[in-house]
């Protein structure tokens, strides 16, 4: 064997080498980013949340209105264990949205990672395929994959309906309208209603609000 050939061979396995490990760096990175993503999202963080996604008006919108319910949420949640120890825990039942992170980051260190350039695939357990893209140097999640965004536009008042109605109910309990857990829900559950025209079941779709902050 030449001795250039053997240079050659020496050569092809260090760039083999790199790409191999350049590709579990991505493998990681991925994973990072659907974590931080998960964890911005549950703590009602958006601008974070954001970060780690594919910018588009309708991922944006999206993004926020979810972190909005689960800030709401928490609000709703503090506010009801301060006032009624553990029971109050029971009072986010009461809304129709759960505020949960999206499927895109769960179980994400048990997810399968398929990278081919600038773009990756993550397929979780279930089977559910999402995509990831690199941009400027950072994976993003590519809610596109996985969300209809014609459909979730609809669902946008409803959100906002839901976090102005916990945030409110939140601030009703530490003001003391409230004497049992069963009375806060009972009036959550007043408040969603009314957000969405006094008719149980309503929620047509207007114009998305934006999710009340309130504390």
């Amino acid at each position: 064997m030449s001795r250039s050939f053997q240079t050659s061979l020496f050569i092809f396995a260090m760039v083999m080498s790199a790409a191999t490990a350049a590709r579990a760096d991505d493998q990681a990175d991925i994973k990072a980013s659907a974590k931080s993503f998960a964890e911005a999202i549950k703590a009602g963080d958006a601008p974070t949340a954001r970060k780690y996604v594919v910018s588009s008006d309708e991922a944006n919108n999206f993004v926020d209105a979810m972190a909005g319910v689960t800030k709401a949420k928490q609000n709703l949640t503090d506010a009801a264990v301060a006032k009624f120890g553990e029971d109050g825990k029971k009072i986010a039942g009461a809304s129709p949205v759960g505020g949960r992170s999206p499927d895109v980051a769960q179980n994400i260190d048990n997810s399968k990672v398929d990278v081919n350039g600038d773009t990756a695939t993550v397929t979780g357990e279930k089977g559910k395929a999402v995509q990831f893209k690199k941009e400027g140097g950072q994976w993003k999640i590519d809610l596109a994959s996985v969300a209809d965004f014609q459909q979730t536009s609809k669902l946008l008042p409803m959100f906002g309906h839901v976090s102005t109605a916990m945030n409110e109910t939140a601030r009703e309990i530490k003001d003391g309208k409230y004497a049992t857990v069963q009375e806060a829900q009972q009036g959550l559950r007043q408040k969603i209603v009314a957000g969405f025209g006094g008719q149980p079941g309503a929620g047509r779709p207007g114009k998305p609000g934006a999710p009340s902050s309130e504390k």
